[in-house]
């Protein structure tokens, strides 16, 4: 559009964003997804982050990324505002974190176990 200048997020406008369940453990709107007690991961903005998170959560799960009826059954759901709040976390910074690095994903009862990568760092306070 004229007059509107886009331009690509440059690596130091990466941030990193946490996902936070609001929605009660037994609301059917899970539909029987993962539940992510604690997710973050890096990215230039929050609508970026949903659909990195959405495909990482997807890989894990052996789905394609291909846009079919069977997929739009099994999203992730990291992409529902029903489910989860995505905050902007201030005081970490990826550090030589390329965009997608997940930093930290715990998931709600039997869990694959915490990650955490060396790219990522958060700020004690002083």
């Amino acid at each position: 559009m004229p007059g509107i200048r886009q331009t690509e997020p440059e690596q130091g406008d990466l941030h990193v964003w946490q996902f936070t369940p609001v929605a009660r453990p037994d609301d059917p709107a899970w539909q029987g997804r993962t539940i992510w007690e604690d997710f973050r991961i890096v990215a230039p903005t929050v609508g970026t982050a949903m659909l990195l998170a959405s495909r990482y959560d997807e890989k894990l799960k052996g789905l394609s990324t291909e846009d079919s009826q069977d997929r739009q059954q099994l999203r992730s759901g990291l992409e529902d505002a029903r489910l989860y709040r995505i905050d902007r976390v201030y005081g970490a910074e990826p550090v030589d974190a390329p965009t997608g690095t997940v930093v930290r994903a715990q998931k709600s009862g039997p869990s694959l176990g915490m990650v955490n990568t060396p790219e990522y760092q958060e700020r004690k306070p002083q």
